[in-house]
């Protein structure tokens, strides 16, 4: 059996195993400048740079797989499939969903006197869109662009979107270890629980609104880029 045809057959384990060797062994390289947990506290520009190029290798890789197993036309399908816009609003709303969870928890603690957290909010919204944009850029046309369109010919919404969780949390493990590293046991939660388990909840949130929404890539992007904007809101305020 050709490497191709090996690819062409187990394409999702393919793409699963190539995206978190070559980004975990990319952010492998921070920890030969920084501890765990220093990157947020005291960055250095070889160590963003690092973050950077393992944060782009999921759609690279995508983009790269599909160009090497279906040639031009898939990529003209990929794209055809961001350019895919003509959908009912509710959708939209739906992938706005991340974002007003965190709105609403804003109001919450502030209406329950807990906490002020608006007005540190503002002065983040436009670093929060910006980091936004990128982990989606940089991300989905590899887990929804590539790996859960060859899941769903196979399984349902709910199937295809646990495999593509799964994939996605294991991805995130050593990112989350090298921000949170430091914090010994107490991290372990956040790392190996907390995170997968979230994205896994978001990735079958994101197959259902790929399998009502006519396999559209906005709508991926502008999830995505919800989900990492509102984390980066939730941040130490």
């Amino acid at each position: 059996m050709s490497l191709k045809n090996f690819i062409r057959n187990h394409a999702v384990l393919s793409y699963g195993v190539l995206t978190i060797g070559a980004s975990w062994l990319i952010w492998s390289r921070i920890l030969t400048i920084l501890q765990p947990g220093d990157l947020l506290s005291a960055p250095t520009p070889a160590a963003m740079l690092y973050v950077v190029l393992g944060g782009l290798v999921p759609s690279i890789m995508g983009v790269a797989l599909t160009a090497y197993l279906d040639g031009r036309a898939g990529l003209r399908a990929l794209w055809a499939r961001v350019t895919t816009w003509k959908l009912s609003p509710w959708l939209y709303l739906a992938a706005c969903l991340p974002m007003g969870i965190t709105i609403a928890s804003f109001f919450l603690q502030e209406a329950l006197g807990i906490g002020s957290a608006v007005p540190g909010v503002v002065g983040k919204i436009l670093p929060g869109l910006g980091i936004g944009f990128f982990a989606a850029l940089g991300e989905e046309f590899g887990w929804r662009g590539f790996a859960l369109p060859r899941l769903s010919q196979r399984y349902r919404p709910l199937t295809a979107g646990l495999l593509v969780g799964l994939l996605w949390g294991v991805w995130h493990v050593f990112p989350d270890y090298i921000g949170l590293g430091n914090l010994g046991w107490q991290s372990a939660p956040s790392i190996f629980i907390y995170g997968p388990l979230g994205l896994t909840v978001f990735a079958v949130l994101m197959a259902w609104l790929h399998d009502k929404g006519q396999n559209s890539m906005l709508l991926m992007l502008l999830f995505h880029l919800n989900i990492s904007s509102s984390a980066f809101y939730l941040g130490d305020r």
